[in-house]
């Protein structure tokens, strides 16, 4: 099923995604797919690994967020990718576990970005 990503609601995803009627990588492919047309203008992602999102995307957890696609701000630790804090110095820095926000949403079936 083709979405528009920019008009489809969170709430209106989980609904398909809970009927049958949608994959959470359906949901992933549009949000990419949005990023990539936008990303060279907003310049919102500090990292962005598309095919970890996708692969993210299939092993969707169920729960009330099941396959939602979020972004994590750059301040928040994700376990993995980099968290570089807006700051050169932290360039490259990974830590080895999820911010306690990042763990509880991935807990409720969100896919990180």
């Amino acid at each position: 099923m083709a979405i528009d990503d920019h008009q489809l609601t969170a709430s209106e995803a989980l609904r398909r995604i809970r009927a049958g009627k949608l994959q959470p990588i359906e949901v992933m492919e549009a949000c990419l797919a949005r990023i990539a047309e936008r990303e060279p203008v907003v310049r919102a992602f500090a990292w962005l690994d598309a095919d970890a999102a996708r692969k993210a995307a299939v092993a969707a957890r169920p729960g009330p967020l099941q396959g939602i696609p979020i972004g994590v701000k750059d301040v928040l630790d994700t376990a993995d990718m980099p968290s570089e804090y807006g700051s050169p110095i932290w360039n490259g820095w990974r830590r080895r576990a999820d911010a306690a926000a990042v763990a509880w949403a991935r807990a409720a079936g969100a896919v990180v970005i």
